[in-house]
């Protein structure tokens, strides 16, 4: 199996509701574990947010900020840093 050039920081799958995005991940834990996922850093799953449809340029904003989140809980005392910015702001493209 191929796999990608660079490994992938995220794979983000979004959901409408939770019900969707646990049969996402049920399947995205299969494929993973199949080797049909290799190169990626992590899976995420994100249901619209409170159940409610936000559509997919609504989804792509909540998947970019939890991203940001997350990067930013991992360097809590760099989080001035340029250099900090740089590589978060990497990660989002």
């Amino acid at each position: 199996m191929q796999t990608l050039a660079e490994p992938w920081d995220y794979l983000i799958i979004t959901a409408s509701n939770e019900k969707q995005a646990s049969a996402y991940e049920s399947q995205l834990y299969l494929r993973r574990k199949l080797g049909f996922i290799p190169g990626v850093k992590q899976l995420l799953v994100l249901s619209d947010p409170g159940g409610k449809r936000i559509g997919s340029g609504g989804s792509t904003i909540y998947s970019l900020l939890n991203v940001l989140n997350r990067e930013l809980r991992k360097k809590p005392d760099d989080i001035k840093h340029v250099d900090t910015w740089e590589k978060i702001l990497q990660k989002l493209r």
